[in-house]
């Protein structure tokens, strides 16, 4: 990726690889488990009125395994590891380079399945830390606004799905979610 502004003095050059591997396996009739891991690299030189290099690398881990209970109900438990690497565009927070954010999810859920309707129903709780955000607060070195790290945030919600098939090429879904964010340290706990 390359990020040039005309106008101004910022020049940003981004180079990202990755590999990936996941495997789904049954261990008996009723139960799935899966496990996948997930690894990546970005360097970065970022000019602007500082000139900076940086090689953000991370890895993630995802553990999950399912129950089916019945032939229409199964149940799941999952452990989700998770990151984003900063963008060309946003990788400013004050002339420093943003840091990698990164985050572990925990969801526990329930899938009711017949011929023409699904309902899903799922918990969750995302733990993030270095979170990036764009903060609209404008100052004379930022203008415009600037993209920032925030304090670690954690959000717990639930999340109630239903699809039913209307005809064969017509389907109607509905979902309803809710979510209580919060920080959990710095000026806004």
């Amino acid at each position: 990726y390359h990020l040039g502004s005309a106008y101004g003095l910022t020049d940003n050059n981004q180079k990202q690889g990755g590999l990936f591997a996941i495997v789904n396996t049954k261990l008996t009739d009723k139960i799935n488990f899966t496990a996948g891991t997930r690894g990546a690299a970005q360097s970065t030189r970022l000019t602007t009125d500082i000139h900076a290099s940086t090689l953000n690398r991370a890895l993630a881990t995802t553990l999950g395994i399912a129950y089916q209970y019945t032939k229409s109900i199964s149940i799941y438990l999952r452990r989700a590891g998770s990151f984003r690497f900063p963008k060309a565009e946003e990788n400013s927070a004050n002339g420093e380079p943003l840091r990698t954010q990164r985050g572990i999810s925990y969801e526990a859920g329930m899938r009711y399945e017949l011929a023409d309707k699904i309902i899903h129903l799922g918990l969750y709780q995302l733990n993030l830390r270095d979170e990036i955000s764009f903060d609209p607060f404008q100052t004379p070195q930022n203008p415009f606004g600037s993209n920032q790290n925030l304090a670690p945030t954690t959000r717990t919600g639930a999340s109630l799905s239903f699809s039913k098939d209307l005809t064969r090429k017509l389907r109607a879904d509905a979902q309803v979610n809710y979510v209580h964010a919060r920080f959990q340290s710095g000026m806004y706990q």
